[in-house]
């Protein structure tokens, strides 16, 4: 486990598994278009302090047949 982490790096990043930073050392997360965030995945930093994570949802509308 690379615990010296201290950002998350941002680019093509769409998915963060569960458990990705459990217990690094990550301070700051900025980031956007995150479709999903696994469980646990920040758990454990004690050194996060602000996290700013925009996430792009999808879904689809069903409209009833007259």
């Amino acid at each position: 486990m690379n615990t010296d982490l201290r950002s998350l790096p941002t680019d093509g990043l769409v998915s963060v598994g569960e458990y990705a930073f459990y217990g690094t050392e990550i301070s700051s997360v900025d980031t956007y278009c995150i479709e999903t965030i696994g469980d646990y995945a920040f758990a454990n930093c004690a050194y996060l302090s602000v996290a700013y994570i925009y996430i792009t949802m999808s879904f689809s509308v069903k409209v009833p047949a007259k």
